[in-house]
């Protein structure tokens, strides 16, 4: 279960730069709370690595 909610969260930081390379920030702003919602469950047990806040920090829908 682990694994398909890790590879869920590497889909979601794929959708949100093509979204943002489309120029849908509205759409890639949506990708991005999923991604940090599921960022947080995944991080509960501090075991996972965490790149959320990196992937906000590089992103221009945080910007926006």
């Amino acid at each position: 279960m682990r694994s398909l909610l890790i590879a869920c969260e590497f889909s979601l930081i794929a959708a949100t730069v093509a979204l943002e390379i489309g120029g849908r920030m509205e759409r890639a702003r949506e990708a991005q709370l999923r991604l940090v919602r599921l960022a947080e469950h995944l991080n509960q047990d501090g075991a996972t690595i965490r790149i959320t806040d990196e992937v906000e920090r590089m992103s221009p829908v945080s910007r926006a």
